[in-house]
């Protein structure tokens, strides 16, 4: 049987937003689901206890999560609170892991917590904790252009416009690369895709020669 991938889409957004890293992922030889929640009015908790219960719905042997931003914290969460083992690998794209400028500027303010949504305010006010042993890679980007910038500015550089490199650092994470995409550009961009495939493969990113 194929590995599976579970691919979790960040905030604002819905698993049709994923449809490249989907289609991608199925030509390179998975089984590939999209796992969709309501990113704003869903606490992390609950979306989290959703993932796992997708993900244990699978018939499949060995399971991959990759998750854009929010998603990739969404994935995280699950990993702590309802741990699947079979699960293997996890790569995280753009996730601001914690203290995270954008989100904590954001969260200072009563509109910007309005548009935090309760996902993302569970996360950066709850407790770390400590993830159970996984492989996990992290992607970053360094192209500095986009919203997050501009409704909270000084994000410490590199960064992709929204999440600073230095943010996505994850404790034990197997392996982290840093690309030269914006934070919106990770959802169509093949080096993006090629990197999350390659770590599913072999447990680190492909760096150039």
């Amino acid at each position: 049987m194929k590995p599976a991938v579970i691919v979790v889409h960040g905030l604002y957004l819905h698993t049709f937003c994923m449809w490249q890293w989907q289609a991608y992922l199925r030509a390179a030889g998975y089984d590939v689901y999209g796992f969709n929640y309501p990113s704003m009015s869903q606490d992390l908790s609950a979306a989290a206890r959703r993932l796992a219960e997708l993900i244990a719905s699978l018939p499949h042997q060995t399971i991959y999560c990759v998750g854009h931003s929010l998603g990739g914290l969404v994935t995280l969460q699950m990993l702590h609170e309802f741990p699947q083992p079979r699960v293997q690998r996890v790569v995280l794209v753009g996730s601001p892991y914690r203290k995270a400028h954008v989100p904590l500027i954001l969260a200072s303010h009563r509109f910007g917590r309005l548009i935090l949504g309760k996902a993302m305010k569970q996360w950066i006010t709850q407790a770390e904790f400590v993830l159970p042993k996984i492989e996990i890679g992290v992607i970053a980007g360094s192209r500095p252009f986009g919203l997050g910038r501009l409704v909270a500015p000084g994000i410490v550089k590199p960064h992709d416009g929204t999440v600073a490199v230095a943010e996505t650092d994850v404790p034990g994470m197997k392996d982290k690369i840093v690309l030269p995409v914006t934070h919106t550009q990770m959802l169509f961009s093949t080096i993006v895709m090629q990197q999350m495939d390659r770590f599913f493969h072999n447990g680190k990113f492909e760096r150039a020669t």
